[in-house]
């Protein structure tokens, strides 16, 4: 009888699964991915974190804007001008005067050479006196504007994003110039009823023009003034003839001498002017916005909208939270802007604006997006902005002056002295940091108001200019003649 062999038990082996380990180079490429893994999960929250702490952020301002009840949206400011009756829009007739003003006449002299070559007016009267004769149906539409108290252009805040722009702007300014054109024909002419009349009106078209939602328009609207302020300027003592109550002309001395009390009202009336500053800045803010979405989506702004592609949706859905938190801070300093317009003295105002912003850098660039451009506007427009405000005061003050001359026979020794027959206050010069009243040389070769400008610092009404002859705002005065703009003197070699 045979006894069975014992089992060896290394045969045991072939039933039993065997797995050799991994090679040095596969164990670190299995590290590799799941740290890749736990790197995605952490990167997806951070992107969740931001994108959630970015429209805390944005939607905290946007908020704060409508609590105080201001217009936030470009669509906002669009259908509040869509409910402007026609009847009571003074932008429909302006944009007829516009349509149909001639700068041109037959004989091929423009507006532009009357108001900055004035000899012209002696040397082709005959082209001066067609202008006005075909431009009749202008002057009396700008004249009906007047009487419309609201004011809604045919162009939104819409049409920036699409392309699209204030089209009717230059339109504005060639009317401007056609109205400064227009008064000087009439006080040549004799016709100085018709000139204050025409002066009221270019004031009254560019108070139009500063009314859209929009930095553009507000630079415009300010031209606009300006021109009216140095067409009084220019003008001098024409604007009213010495003697006015006797001779032949003494029965309208009255009615004229209520115009001009009419004018410097109008001059001085500055109910309205934060309010356009501000409603300027809400509409960029507005834009701002818009842009946003725009640009997080890659459409793009002022362009048609193409599509995306998957990988360039992916970028912007990262970039999003940046573009977010750039439009938040924005938001803040359009805020801040705004403020500084409402402050009683350029001064205070720049404090209030704060530091421009830094030189752009690529990190710059890519961390504020929207803001390296500087869409805000920065301390030089609100310099303009200030100027455009006591050259309107200074031109009112230079009115009552003449009136003081017709009445007296002599300018007033002080700007006191035309308190309350001609002004209910010396006017205060908005340059200067205590809240002094504008300067006045009455004795000086040249007499002049004056205020004393970007630098805050009296030089004696001088208006300063560089080496090349070009004028010198830093350390100018803001000066405005009382007989008319003295010849430029040349830069000494």
């Amino acid at each position: 009888m045979s006894v069975p062999k014992a089992k060896d038990s290394t045969t045991t082996c072939e039933s039993t699964s065997w797995v050799s380990p991994l090679p040095p180079r596969f164990r670190w490429l299995k590290r590799f991915g799941k740290a890749a893994v736990v790197l995605v999960v952490v990167v997806v929250l951070f992107r969740v974190w931001w994108g959630y702490e970015a429209r805390r952020r944005l939607q905290a301002e946007i908020d704060r804007c409508l609590v105080a009840g201001q217009l936030v949206y470009a669509e906002d400011f669009d259908a509040e001008l869509d409910a402007v009756p026609d009847d009571q829009n003074a932008a429909i007739l302006l944009e007829r005067a516009i349509n149909r003003a001639v700068i041109t006449s037959t004989s091929g002299i423009d507006v532009d050479t009357f108001v900055y070559e004035p000899v012209t007016f002696e040397t082709d009267p005959a082209a001066a006196k067609e202008l006005i004769e075909g431009n009749a149906a202008v002057f009396e539409l700008v004249r009906h504007a007047r009487g419309r108290q609201q004011v809604a252009w045919s162009d939104r805040l819409a049409d920036r994003l699409t392309g699209g722009g204030p089209g009717y702007l230059e339109g504005q300014r060639r009317l401007a110039k056609l109205l400064r054109f227009a008064a000087t024909y009439h006080l040549r002419t004799g016709s100085h009823a018709e000139a204050f009349e025409t002066l009221h009106d270019l004031v009254a078209v560019g108070e139009a023009a500063e009314e859209p939602p929009s930095l553009l328009s507000g630079l415009v609207g300010w031209g606009c003034q300006g021109t009216a302020c140095r067409a009084v300027e220019e003008h001098g003592g024409g604007l009213i003839p010495a003697g006015g109550g006797t001779g032949v002309d003494a029965d309208s001395y009255p009615a004229r001498r209520a115009q001009v009390f009419s004018l410097i009202a109008g001059f001085l009336d500055e109910t309205e002017r934060c309010d356009v500053w501000i409603r300027m800045l809400q509409g960029e803010r507005a834009v701002t916005l818009a842009k946003l979405d725009a640009t997080a989506s890659g459409k793009g702004v002022g362009g048609g909208a193409t599509r995306a592609s998957a990988w360039s949706s992916v970028l912007n859905s990262l970039r999003r939270p940046v573009l977010e938190l750039d439009t938040a801070r924005l938001m803040q300093r359009f805020a801040r802007a705004a403020d500084a317009g409402t402050r009683s003295s350029y001064p205070e105002a720049v404090s209030v604006m704060g530091e421009a912003s830094a030189p752009p850098s690529f990190i710059r660039v890519w961390s504020r997006p929207l803001s390296h451009g500087d869409p805000v506007p920065g301390v030089r427009v609100l310099e303009l902005f200030f100027r455009i405000g006591v050259m309107r005061r200074m031109a009112a003050a230079a009115l009552a002056i003449r009136l003081y001359v017709v009445d007296h026979g002599v300018r007033p020794t002080t700007l006191d002295m035309l308190v309350p027959d001609y002004l209910p206050e010396v006017p205060v010069d908005l340059f200067s940091a205590d809240g002094a009243a504008l300067r006045y040389k009455p004795d000086a070769e040249w007499p002049v108001i004056y205020s004393v400008g970007r630098d805050g610092k009296d030089h004696g009404g001088v208006e300063a200019r560089t080496p090349e002859g070009k004028r010198d705002f830093e350390h100018s005065d803001i000066p405005f003649y009382l007989d008319g703009r003295p010849p430029r003197r040349l830069p000494s070699s």
